[in-house]
Protein backbone atom coordinates (compact mmCIF):
# COMPACT_ATOMS: atom_id res chain seq x y z
CA UNK A 1 0.00 0.00 0.00
CA UNK A 2 1.13 3.57 -0.60
CA UNK A 3 1.19 5.78 1.62
CA UNK A 4 1.76 9.84 2.26
CA UNK A 5 3.54 10.86 5.88
CA UNK A 6 3.78 14.13 6.99
CA UNK A 7 6.42 15.43 9.70
CA UNK A 8 4.97 17.33 12.36
CA UNK A 9 6.48 20.68 12.72
CA UNK A 10 5.91 21.49 16.73
CA UNK A 11 5.96 19.16 19.89
CA UNK A 12 9.47 16.99 19.34
CA UNK A 13 13.12 18.25 19.73
CA UNK A 14 14.55 17.38 16.49
CA UNK A 15 12.01 20.03 14.78
CA UNK A 16 14.32 22.67 13.70
CA UNK A 17 13.29 26.25 12.93
CA UNK A 18 12.75 26.16 9.74
CA UNK A 19 10.38 22.96 10.23
CA UNK A 20 8.46 26.27 12.94
CA UNK A 21 8.53 28.96 10.13
CA UNK A 22 6.63 26.43 7.83
CA UNK A 23 4.44 25.32 10.25
CA UNK A 24 3.37 28.58 11.21
CA UNK A 25 3.40 30.18 7.67
CA UNK A 26 1.36 27.72 5.76
CA UNK A 27 -0.96 27.22 8.91
CA UNK A 28 -0.19 24.02 9.20
CA UNK A 29 1.26 21.50 11.81
CA UNK A 30 2.96 19.77 9.09
CA UNK A 31 6.68 21.13 7.69
CA UNK A 32 7.30 18.18 5.39
CA UNK A 33 6.06 15.17 3.23
CA UNK A 34 6.85 12.64 1.60
CA UNK A 35 5.00 9.38 -0.66
CA UNK A 36 6.25 6.14 0.40
CA UNK A 37 5.90 3.59 -2.51
CA UNK A 38 4.74 -0.20 -1.48
CA UNK A 39 8.63 -1.30 -1.10
CA UNK A 40 9.44 1.70 1.41
CA UNK A 41 11.15 4.18 -1.47
CA UNK A 42 10.44 7.50 -0.07
CA UNK A 43 9.74 10.11 -2.87
CA UNK A 44 10.00 13.92 -2.02
CA UNK A 45 11.82 17.38 -2.56
CA UNK A 46 13.91 18.13 0.62
CA UNK A 47 16.02 21.22 0.86
CA UNK A 48 18.57 19.03 3.23
CA UNK A 49 19.01 16.61 0.09
CA UNK A 50 18.82 19.67 -2.08
CA UNK A 51 15.90 18.72 -4.20
CA UNK A 52 13.63 16.26 -6.06
CA UNK A 53 14.88 12.52 -4.65
CA UNK A 54 14.28 9.00 -3.89
CA UNK A 55 15.47 7.59 0.10
CA UNK A 56 15.10 4.57 2.07
CA UNK A 57 14.40 5.75 5.89
CA UNK A 58 11.69 4.34 8.36
CA UNK A 59 9.32 6.91 10.00
CA UNK A 60 9.00 7.24 13.37
CA UNK A 61 5.68 7.65 14.28
CA UNK A 62 6.03 9.98 16.98
CA UNK A 63 7.26 12.77 14.48
CA UNK A 64 5.34 11.80 11.05
CA UNK A 65 1.51 10.96 10.73
CA UNK A 66 0.90 8.55 8.17
CA UNK A 67 -1.70 8.49 5.79
CA UNK A 68 -3.05 5.27 3.66
CA UNK A 69 -3.65 6.26 0.08
CA UNK A 70 -5.75 4.01 -1.89
CA UNK A 71 -4.01 3.58 -4.85
CA UNK A 72 -3.98 0.42 -7.43
CA UNK A 73 -0.34 -0.86 -8.10
CA UNK A 74 -0.66 0.13 -12.46
CA UNK A 75 -1.37 4.10 -10.01
CA UNK A 76 1.55 3.68 -7.95
CA UNK A 77 3.80 2.56 -11.19
CA UNK A 78 2.97 5.80 -12.96
CA UNK A 79 3.83 7.80 -10.10
CA UNK A 80 6.95 6.30 -9.63
CA UNK A 81 7.62 6.62 -13.14
CA UNK A 82 7.14 10.45 -12.71
CA UNK A 83 9.13 10.81 -9.82
CA UNK A 84 11.75 8.97 -11.32
CA UNK A 85 11.15 11.94 -14.34
CA UNK A 86 11.44 14.60 -11.47
CA UNK A 87 14.60 12.99 -9.82
CA UNK A 88 16.66 12.49 -13.25
CA UNK A 89 16.12 15.92 -14.28
CA UNK A 90 18.01 17.17 -10.55
CA UNK A 91 14.94 19.33 -9.51
CA UNK A 92 16.22 21.73 -6.92
CA UNK A 93 14.24 22.79 -3.79
CA UNK A 94 11.98 25.88 -3.90
CA UNK A 95 12.43 27.23 0.06
CA UNK A 96 10.60 30.79 -1.15
CA UNK A 97 7.61 28.24 -2.30
CA UNK A 98 7.47 26.48 0.86
CA UNK A 99 7.12 29.44 3.04
CA UNK A 100 4.60 31.53 0.46
CA UNK A 101 2.22 28.59 -0.29
CA UNK A 102 0.32 29.14 2.64
CA UNK A 103 -0.66 32.66 1.19
CA UNK A 104 -0.88 30.88 -2.52
CA UNK A 105 1.64 32.98 -4.13
CA UNK A 106 3.15 30.79 -6.64
CA UNK A 107 6.33 31.47 -8.98
CA UNK A 108 6.56 30.11 -12.46
CA UNK A 109 10.27 28.73 -11.47
CA UNK A 110 12.16 24.92 -12.24
CA UNK A 111 12.25 24.29 -8.16
CA UNK A 112 9.67 22.61 -5.94
CA UNK A 113 9.12 21.98 -2.19
CA UNK A 114 8.16 18.66 -0.94
CA UNK A 115 3.84 19.26 -1.31
CA UNK A 116 4.14 20.95 -4.37
CA UNK A 117 6.27 18.03 -6.14
CA UNK A 118 4.06 15.22 -4.92
CA UNK A 119 1.12 17.20 -5.13
CA UNK A 120 2.46 17.48 -9.30
CA UNK A 121 3.25 13.10 -9.51
CA UNK A 122 -0.64 12.86 -7.75
CA UNK A 123 -2.16 15.12 -10.52
CA UNK A 124 -1.15 13.06 -13.04
CA UNK A 125 -3.75 10.55 -11.83
CA UNK A 126 -6.17 12.12 -9.30
CA UNK A 127 -7.72 15.70 -9.53
CA UNK A 128 -6.32 18.16 -7.55
CA UNK A 129 -7.60 21.40 -6.36
CA UNK A 130 -5.81 23.97 -7.45
CA UNK A 131 -1.81 24.61 -8.86
CA UNK A 132 0.23 22.00 -6.78
CA UNK A 133 2.13 25.52 -5.56
CA UNK A 134 -0.73 25.39 -3.35
CA UNK A 135 -0.17 22.73 -1.38
CA UNK A 136 1.37 22.94 1.56
CA UNK A 137 2.21 19.53 4.25
CA UNK A 138 -0.48 20.62 5.79
CA UNK A 139 -3.11 20.77 2.78
CA UNK A 140 -1.55 18.15 1.12
CA UNK A 141 -1.89 15.79 3.98
CA UNK A 142 -5.77 17.07 4.31
CA UNK A 143 -5.98 15.59 1.06
CA UNK A 144 -5.13 12.14 1.62
CA UNK A 145 -7.50 12.16 4.10
CA UNK A 146 -10.10 12.85 2.06
CA UNK A 147 -11.46 9.65 -1.25
CA UNK A 148 -9.00 10.04 -4.17
CA UNK A 149 -11.29 11.56 -7.14
CA UNK A 150 -9.45 9.88 -10.46
CA UNK A 151 -9.49 11.76 -13.30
Amino acid sequence: MMQLIAYKAFGHPKSRLLDKAIGITSFSKYSHAELVFSDGTCFSSSGRDHGARFKHFIPDPNRWDIFELDITQEEENHIRFMAELYVKKQIAYDYFGVITCGMHLCLLNKKYFCSEILAEVLGFIFEMDGFPCIYSPGKLAKYAQEPLRRL
